[in-house]
C-alpha cells in the first residue's frame, strides 16, 4: 500500500452529538400517536376477549 492509498483510508471519528438535544414537536405527536394506536389496540382485543366470554 502506498502512502497516499495510507492517507485517503484513514478514517475520521464521528463527530460528538449536540448537548442541547431535545424531542421536536413532530416527534412528540409521533411518539403521542404510537401510544395512543397501542392502547387502542390493547382495549379493543380486551373488549374482544370480554366480549366473546373469556
Amino acid at each position: 500500500m502506498s502512502e497516499a492509498e495510507r492517507q485517503n483510508s484513514v478514517v475520521s471519528p464521528a463527530s460528538a452529538a449536540s448537548a442541547y438535544d431535545t424531542i421536536s414537536f413532530k416527534e412528540c405527536c409521533q411518539m403521542a400517536g404510537a401510544m395512543f394506536f397501542v392502547f387502542a389496540c390493547l382495549a379493543l382485543g380486551l373488549h374482544a376477549i370480554y366480549y366473546a366470554g373469556y
